[in-house]
Formats: C-alpha cells, structure tokens, sequence
C-alpha cells in the first residue's frame, strides 16, 4: 500500500496543497497537530505506525521531511524504529515540493 501522510501545525490550516495528487496513493492521511507531538502519538501517526507493523505499507511518502517531527534535526535525530518504518522496511520517499 502507498500512503501519503502530511501534518499542518493548527486547526485552522486546511492542509488542501497536500491534496492535489490524492489518486496516486491508495491512503492519504493529514495530521492537525503541532510538530512537537511525537509522531507515534499523532492521531494519523498512530494509523501510519499501525500499517507498518502490519506490513501493509510498502511506500510511506512525505512533502516534507520535516512533517514527521518539529524540524528536519528532530526527524534525523529520532531513530528510524520509533516510526516503525526499519523493522518492517517500509520505503520512506520524501518529496519536498518547495524550494
């Protein structure tokens, strides 16, 4: 399975840049949360992680590296398995579309 997660920092963003390439996922999943809130404990998070462990993600795919914790130094800093992401070997793409 292909899924794109994506995190916007309040309620009040719409995240609607992320949904532009919908139909070349088979989930797309958007976290309302600050980037603080570690992924495991992120209401989306917590599905990605659960996918994973399940095997059922082949293709985990970002905008941003950053959108998986505060900033980009957070995100090297975490250890891959707290994403679930190296246990299982799930493929992370990150497709950063700013320049």
């Amino acid at each position: 399975m292909k899924v794109k997660y994506n995190r916007v920092s309040t309620l009040q963003q719409t995240g609607d840049r992320f949904t532009v390439d919908t139909e070349k996922y088979d989930l797309t999943l958007l976290d309302k949360v600050s980037g603080s809130l570690p992924f495991k404990e992120r209401p989306k998070g917590k599905e990605v992680v659960k996918l994973i462990e399940e095997g059922k993600i082949t293709e985990l795919v970002v905008e941003e590296f950053s959108k998986l914790g505060r900033n980009t130094g957070d995100v090297m800093n975490y250890p891959a398995a707290s994403y679930g992401v190296s246990e299982n070997r799930a493929n992370c793409f990150v497709l950063c579309r700013t320049v």
